[in-house]
């Protein structure tokens, strides 16, 4: 079984993710392990005039495939 999942996010000011969803999928069956992933990273805070600021619509593309 191998699929993708495109997810949407924003960085907040401590570099957590936030609001995650799903923008495109192969498989909806891949859906929650994708949101589930990206909610777990971490990133360093963007810095706009030396504070941390928010970093809206981030994309990502995760691809899903079983070794075997």
């Amino acid at each position: 079984l191998e699929g993708w999942v495109k997810v949407q996010f924003t960085i907040s000011t401590a570099g957590s993710v936030r609001d995650a969803v799903v923008v495109e999928s192969s498989d909806s069956v891949f859906e929650r392990a994708a949101i589930n992933a990206v909610n777990k990273w971490k990133y360093q805070p963007q810095l706009q005039d030396g504070k941390a600021s928010e970093a809206p619509d981030q994309q990502v593309l995760l691809r899903f495939k079983m070794e075997g």
